[in-house]
């Protein structure tokens, strides 16, 4: 049996996917498993997906894997959910139940070739402990410098590096449009070499972004920071979760 998943998201979403990809090959040990989503590079490697696809390499799918073939559809978006919008449990248990199955305890995981572990393990060579954090979030393209829901005040992030600057060697995650502090060194490339320097790291501080989703796959304990989302929804309890405090103050409804 072809199975087709549709996934709808950002890369931490796909990231966190990776748990379903596991829960469906338990319940299909012997489906031909086929990730459509923006993210196929998350897939390599992982034992539980037979073929991946992006969204726009679609032509041709329908002759070669579903006409007069057995096939089964896992295309709903769990964000389109009521349960999801109504904050009734993690989202991999709806996720779970939306494709008809029971959730395990499946987590996210992540494969690193021999190869890939070898060039960023010189890429990475630090005479230092490492600091990782990951201070913004967001697609590219969302033109904001700031995001309160999420992001990390500045006023904090340096308050951490000057604490830590002198002890640790601070690798920021980020991308190239967004802020810069010093004392620190850029991630290099992208989210694979990431996996890398989480799980070198000595120690880690996340935001709810595809970096707290990547630690985890990577079995790697960190402290994320939690702002208007919550880990009850996103997170893992292995990591150590931080939420902000209750509002004090109601908003001006003139402003």
């Amino acid at each position: 049996m072809n199975i087709i998943l549709n996934i709808q998201g950002g890369l931490g979403k796909n990231i966190l996917a990776t748990a379903l990809t596991r829960g469906i090959k338990k319940r299909y040990p012997n489906s031909y498993l086929i990730v459509v989503s923006g993210y196929p590079d998350v897939f390599l490697n992982n034992p539980t997906v037979n073929k991946t696809l992006k969204h726009d390499q679609q032509n041709g799918v329908y002759e070669k894997y579903i006409k007069n073939q057995d096939v089964k559809f896992f295309i709903i978006d769990p964000y389109l959910t009521d349960d999801f919008q109504n904050n009734r449990g993690h989202l991999l248990n709806i996720w779970f139940n939306l494709c008809g199955l029971k959730y395990k305890g499946e987590q996210p995981e992540f494969f690193l070739s021999n190869a890939e572990k070898q060039f960023y393990h010189t890429a990475y060579k630090s005479d230092k402990p490492i600091l990782a954090i990951h201070t913004n979030g967001g697609a590219s393209n969302q033109n904001m410098y700031y995001n309160w829901a999420r992001d990390i005040p500045e006023n904090i992030v340096g308050k951490i590096i000057e604490t830590f600057k002198k002890d640790y060697n601070i690798v920021h995650i980020k991308r190239q449009d967004q802020m810069s502090y010093t004392n620190t060194k850029q991630a290099i490339d992208g989210f694979r070499s990431i996996a890398y320097l989480l799980s070198i790291s000595e120690k880690c501080l996340l935001i709810d972004s595809f970096a707290q989703h990547l630690a985890k796959a990577m079995n790697k304990k960190a402290v994320v920071l939690w702002s208007a989302t919550s880990p009850e929804m996103f997170g893992y309890e292995t990591h150590i979760n931080i939420k902000a405090n209750n509002y004090t103050k109601q908003p001006n409804p003139n402003h």
